[in-house]
């Protein structure tokens, strides 16, 4: 075999195993179906980008043990006629090993998750989260409730 031939087939088959991977992603809705899923009609729509502080990094660190990731998040809020923040709603990508995954959490304006749902799934062994069992037990915990495990 040639040395060109040799780097032809190699590249073809980097092809198809990319093209493999990405044929297992399941993209359940958009992010702006998932969005409006979770805001009332009628409400507008606002798209929030939050810089964290170093301050609020500790603070999230110390009052939650989560390690934010990223120095801005993006999120949005549904605002009623009056002016009033009435919903918001996070979208959050995982990625855990080579899988990608993305959810959307639907907040009320006090806090309280309204509802999770999957966005997306990239690998086929991640499937059973999208089950209403599974993404059901986030509905109504706030910020401050316990994290509990082997139970969520």
């Amino acid at each position: 075999m040639t040395r060109l031939r040799a780097w032809g087939v190699f590249f073809a088959a980097g092809a198809i195993l990319l093209e493999a991977s990405s044929a297992f992603a399941v993209k359940y809705m958009s992010i702006g179906d998932a969005v409006k899923m979770f805001i009332p009609k009628g409400n507008k729509i606002v798209k929030i980008t939050k810089r964290l502080t170093p301050r609020q990094k500790e603070r999230i660190e110390r009052e939650y043990g989560w390690t934010p990731t990223q120095d801005k998040y993006v999120f949005y809020a549904g605002k009623d006629a009056a002016g009033n923040r009435t919903t918001y709603v996070y979208i959050q990508p995982e990625i855990m090993g080579t899988c990608f995954h993305k959810f959307a959490i639907g907040m009320k304006a006090d806090g309280e998750v309204i509802d999770t749902v999957i966005v997306e799934l990239s690998c086929p062994r991640a499937t059973p989260i999208n089950r209403k069992t599974f993404l059901k037990q986030f509905r109504g915990k706030r910020h401050v409730d316990p994290l509990t495990t082997r139970l969520d």
